[in-house]
Protein backbone atom coordinates (compact mmCIF):
# COMPACT_ATOMS: atom_id res chain seq x y z
CA UNK A 1 0.00 0.00 0.00
CA UNK A 2 3.11 2.19 0.47
CA UNK A 3 5.79 1.27 -2.06
CA UNK A 4 6.06 2.47 -4.70
CA UNK A 5 4.75 6.11 -2.97
CA UNK A 6 1.04 6.65 -4.15
CA UNK A 7 -0.59 10.17 -2.85
CA UNK A 8 -3.73 7.99 -1.97
CA UNK A 9 -2.69 5.04 -0.44
CA UNK A 10 -1.23 4.88 3.24
CA UNK A 11 0.07 1.89 5.30
CA UNK A 12 -0.67 1.39 8.91
CA UNK A 13 1.56 -0.39 10.60
CA UNK A 14 5.39 -2.63 9.86
CA UNK A 15 5.08 -5.21 6.66
CA UNK A 16 6.55 -8.29 6.95
CA UNK A 17 9.39 -7.51 5.38
CA UNK A 18 9.46 -4.77 8.86
CA UNK A 19 8.72 -7.29 11.06
CA UNK A 20 11.26 -10.11 10.12
CA UNK A 21 14.02 -7.38 9.93
CA UNK A 22 13.37 -6.40 13.84
CA UNK A 23 12.96 -9.99 15.12
CA UNK A 24 16.46 -11.20 13.20
CA UNK A 25 18.11 -8.33 14.35
CA UNK A 26 16.76 -8.82 17.94
CA UNK A 27 17.18 -12.74 18.12
CA UNK A 28 21.35 -12.06 17.02
CA UNK A 29 21.85 -9.31 18.98
CA UNK A 30 20.15 -10.08 22.22
CA UNK A 31 19.85 -13.93 22.56
CA UNK A 32 23.36 -14.49 20.06
CA UNK A 33 21.27 -16.72 17.59
CA UNK A 34 24.20 -17.23 14.72
CA UNK A 35 22.20 -19.87 12.01
CA UNK A 36 19.35 -18.75 10.86
CA UNK A 37 17.28 -21.00 8.50
CA UNK A 38 13.85 -20.16 7.06
CA UNK A 39 10.35 -22.39 6.34
CA UNK A 40 8.27 -20.37 4.15
CA UNK A 41 5.56 -20.60 1.75
CA UNK A 42 6.10 -20.51 -1.86
CA UNK A 43 3.43 -17.30 -1.97
CA UNK A 44 4.37 -13.33 -2.46
CA UNK A 45 3.69 -13.53 1.58
CA UNK A 46 6.75 -16.00 1.80
CA UNK A 47 9.12 -14.08 -0.39
CA UNK A 48 7.91 -11.26 1.44
CA UNK A 49 9.03 -12.78 4.82
CA UNK A 50 11.90 -14.05 3.08
CA UNK A 51 13.29 -11.10 1.93
CA UNK A 52 12.83 -9.50 5.40
CA UNK A 53 15.44 -12.08 6.83
CA UNK A 54 17.70 -12.18 4.16
CA UNK A 55 18.17 -8.47 4.30
CA UNK A 56 18.88 -8.36 8.07
CA UNK A 57 21.03 -11.19 7.84
CA UNK A 58 23.38 -9.74 5.12
CA UNK A 59 23.38 -6.14 6.95
CA UNK A 60 24.44 -8.29 9.77
CA UNK A 61 26.94 -9.61 7.97
CA UNK A 62 25.86 -13.34 8.26
CA UNK A 63 24.45 -15.63 5.69
CA UNK A 64 21.39 -17.83 5.47
CA UNK A 65 21.92 -21.12 7.18
CA UNK A 66 19.02 -22.82 5.52
CA UNK A 67 15.69 -22.74 3.89
CA UNK A 68 12.98 -24.94 3.02
CA UNK A 69 9.62 -23.65 1.04
CA UNK A 70 5.86 -25.36 1.27
CA UNK A 71 2.57 -24.83 -0.10
CA UNK A 72 -0.16 -23.85 1.98
CA UNK A 73 -1.89 -27.50 2.25
CA UNK A 74 1.53 -29.51 3.02
CA UNK A 75 1.61 -31.24 6.40
CA UNK A 76 4.38 -33.34 6.27
CA UNK A 77 7.61 -31.15 7.81
CA UNK A 78 10.00 -34.00 8.60
CA UNK A 79 12.14 -33.99 5.55
CA UNK A 80 12.64 -30.30 5.64
CA UNK A 81 13.00 -30.33 9.60
CA UNK A 82 15.82 -33.15 9.31
CA UNK A 83 17.83 -30.79 6.67
CA UNK A 84 17.78 -27.28 8.96
CA UNK A 85 18.85 -29.40 11.74
CA UNK A 86 21.76 -30.73 10.19
CA UNK A 87 22.63 -27.46 8.83
CA UNK A 88 22.67 -26.17 12.91
CA UNK A 89 19.77 -23.72 12.48
CA UNK A 90 19.24 -22.16 16.20
CA UNK A 91 16.62 -19.60 14.44
CA UNK A 92 13.85 -20.30 12.17
CA UNK A 93 11.68 -17.99 10.53
CA UNK A 94 8.10 -19.06 9.57
CA UNK A 95 6.46 -17.90 6.66
CA UNK A 96 3.24 -19.94 7.68
CA UNK A 97 -0.34 -19.48 8.84
CA UNK A 98 -2.27 -21.66 11.68
CA UNK A 99 -2.54 -25.39 11.46
CA UNK A 100 0.99 -25.81 9.48
CA UNK A 101 2.62 -23.81 12.24
CA UNK A 102 1.25 -25.72 15.01
CA UNK A 103 2.03 -28.76 12.96
CA UNK A 104 5.92 -27.75 12.70
CA UNK A 105 6.92 -26.52 16.17
CA UNK A 106 5.15 -30.05 17.03
CA UNK A 107 7.82 -31.64 14.63
CA UNK A 108 10.91 -30.24 16.03
CA UNK A 109 9.62 -30.87 19.50
CA UNK A 110 9.01 -34.82 18.62
CA UNK A 111 12.61 -34.99 16.74
CA UNK A 112 14.18 -33.57 20.69
CA UNK A 113 15.41 -30.18 18.58
CA UNK A 114 14.43 -26.92 21.19
CA UNK A 115 15.02 -24.61 18.55
CA UNK A 116 13.35 -21.42 18.11
CA UNK A 117 10.85 -20.44 15.82
CA UNK A 118 9.71 -16.49 14.81
CA UNK A 119 6.50 -15.91 12.77
CA UNK A 120 5.18 -12.99 12.32
CA UNK A 121 1.26 -10.93 12.10
CA UNK A 122 0.13 -13.93 10.12
CA UNK A 123 0.90 -16.55 13.03
CA UNK A 124 0.11 -13.74 15.98
CA UNK A 125 -3.03 -15.50 16.37
CA UNK A 126 -5.07 -16.95 19.70
CA UNK A 127 -5.62 -19.89 17.57
CA UNK A 128 -2.29 -21.25 17.74
CA UNK A 129 -1.70 -19.93 21.24
CA UNK A 130 -4.74 -21.38 22.79
CA UNK A 131 -4.90 -24.37 20.71
CA UNK A 132 -5.92 -27.69 22.61
CA UNK A 133 -2.83 -29.47 24.14
CA UNK A 134 -0.34 -25.90 24.19
CA UNK A 135 1.44 -27.35 21.06
CA UNK A 136 3.16 -24.16 20.11
CA UNK A 137 3.98 -23.24 23.81
CA UNK A 138 7.72 -20.96 23.65
CA UNK A 139 6.48 -19.88 19.94
CA UNK A 140 7.80 -16.58 19.19
CA UNK A 141 5.95 -14.24 16.68
CA UNK A 142 6.09 -10.72 15.77
CA UNK A 143 3.23 -8.49 15.36
CA UNK A 144 2.73 -4.15 14.35
CA UNK A 145 1.18 -4.38 17.94
CA UNK A 146 0.35 -6.02 21.39
CA UNK A 147 -2.48 -8.04 21.37
CA UNK A 148 -4.41 -6.34 24.46
CA UNK A 149 -6.99 -9.44 26.37
CA UNK A 150 -10.67 -8.92 27.21
CA UNK A 151 -9.54 -8.68 31.05
CA UNK A 152 -7.17 -5.78 30.11
CA UNK A 153 -7.14 -3.33 32.88
CA UNK A 154 -7.16 -0.13 30.86
CA UNK A 155 -10.60 1.27 31.05
CA UNK A 156 -10.66 2.17 27.29
CA UNK A 157 -9.76 -1.13 26.34
CA UNK A 158 -12.31 -2.56 28.73
CA UNK A 159 -14.87 -0.42 26.57
CA UNK A 160 -14.17 -1.76 23.61
CA UNK A 161 -14.26 -5.21 24.68
CA UNK A 162 -17.42 -4.58 26.28
CA UNK A 163 -18.88 -3.14 22.95
CA UNK A 164 -17.59 -5.72 20.45
CA UNK A 165 -18.73 -8.20 22.55
CA UNK A 166 -22.00 -7.19 22.79
CA UNK A 167 -22.41 -6.28 18.62
CA UNK A 168 -20.84 -9.20 17.60
CA UNK A 169 -20.79 -12.33 20.34
CA UNK A 170 -17.48 -12.81 20.41
CA UNK A 171 -13.87 -11.36 21.66
CA UNK A 172 -12.55 -9.21 19.41
CA UNK A 173 -8.87 -10.73 18.55
CA UNK A 174 -5.97 -8.65 17.43
CA UNK A 175 -7.10 -8.51 13.60
CA UNK A 176 -10.49 -6.72 15.90
CA UNK A 177 -8.40 -4.23 17.31
CA UNK A 178 -5.95 -3.60 14.28
CA UNK A 179 -9.05 -2.38 12.30
CA UNK A 180 -10.58 0.02 15.42
CA UNK A 181 -7.20 1.29 15.22
CA UNK A 182 -6.91 1.61 11.81
CA UNK A 183 -11.02 3.40 11.97
CA UNK A 184 -9.59 5.63 14.81
CA UNK A 185 -6.92 6.89 12.98
CA UNK A 186 -8.86 7.60 10.48
CA UNK A 187 -11.63 9.39 12.73
CA UNK A 188 -9.01 11.80 14.11
CA UNK A 189 -7.71 12.93 10.57
CA UNK A 190 -11.42 13.75 9.79
CA UNK A 191 -11.30 15.73 12.67
CA UNK A 192 -8.14 17.50 11.57
CA UNK A 193 -9.44 18.14 8.43
CA UNK A 194 -12.14 19.84 10.21
CA UNK A 195 -16.01 20.68 8.63
CA UNK A 196 -14.47 21.66 5.04
CA UNK A 197 -13.72 18.45 3.78
CA UNK A 198 -12.65 17.38 0.50
CA UNK A 199 -10.26 15.34 -1.06
CA UNK A 200 -7.44 17.77 -0.64
CA UNK A 201 -8.18 18.65 3.24
CA UNK A 202 -8.89 14.81 3.96
CA UNK A 203 -5.59 13.85 2.02
CA UNK A 204 -3.60 16.89 3.89
CA UNK A 205 -4.85 16.13 7.87
CA UNK A 206 -3.27 12.12 6.84
CA UNK A 207 -0.28 13.33 6.05
CA UNK A 208 0.36 15.90 8.97
CA UNK A 209 -0.79 12.88 11.65
CA UNK A 210 1.70 12.48 13.82
CA UNK A 211 2.98 10.45 17.23
CA UNK A 212 -0.24 9.45 16.78
CA UNK A 213 -1.27 6.58 19.65
CA UNK A 214 -4.04 3.77 19.87
CA UNK A 215 -5.82 3.12 23.07
CA UNK A 216 -3.64 -0.37 23.32
CA UNK A 217 -0.04 0.48 23.45
CA UNK A 218 0.73 0.31 19.84
CA UNK A 219 3.87 2.16 18.19
CA UNK A 220 3.15 5.59 17.47
CA UNK A 221 1.92 6.00 13.90
CA UNK A 222 3.16 9.46 11.99
CA UNK A 223 2.75 10.25 8.06
CA UNK A 224 4.05 12.99 6.10
CA UNK A 225 3.41 14.14 2.62
CA UNK A 226 7.03 11.49 1.72
CA UNK A 227 5.98 8.91 3.55
CA UNK A 228 3.18 7.24 3.64
CA UNK A 229 4.03 4.42 5.72
CA UNK A 230 2.94 4.68 9.21
CA UNK A 231 4.82 2.36 11.24
CA UNK A 232 7.60 0.06 10.99
CA UNK A 233 8.33 -0.93 14.35
CA UNK A 234 7.25 -4.61 15.94
CA UNK A 235 6.75 -6.00 18.72
CA UNK A 236 8.11 -9.23 20.05
CA UNK A 237 5.80 -11.85 21.93
CA UNK A 238 6.11 -15.53 23.07
CA UNK A 239 3.13 -18.12 23.83
CA UNK A 240 3.29 -18.69 27.79
CA UNK A 241 0.00 -20.72 29.47
CA UNK A 242 -1.77 -20.25 25.85
CA UNK A 243 -1.41 -16.56 26.13
CA UNK A 244 0.73 -14.14 23.90
CA UNK A 245 3.50 -11.79 25.94
CA UNK A 246 5.69 -9.18 25.51
CA UNK A 247 9.30 -10.46 24.97
CA UNK A 248 10.30 -6.75 25.61
CA UNK A 249 7.84 -4.02 26.55
CA UNK A 250 9.12 -1.10 23.65
CA UNK A 251 8.64 -2.21 20.06
CA UNK A 252 11.34 -3.52 17.68
CA UNK A 253 13.46 -2.09 14.38
CA UNK A 254 15.61 -2.57 12.34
Amino acid sequence: MYEPFNRFKFGQFASYYDQMRAGVKYFVEKQGKKSIGAMTFDTDYGKEVLDGAVAQVEAMGMKMAGQSTHTPTEVNFNGSMTKLREQGCDLIVLATAVKDTIIIVQTARKMGWDVAFLGNLATYSTAIAEAPGAPAEGFYSMSPGLYAYPDDPRPPVREFFAKFKKAYGIDANYFGEAGYTAATFVLAALEKAGRDLNLETFLAAMESMKDWHDIFGSPPLSLSPTNHHASSQSFLSIIKDSRWVPVVQEPLGF
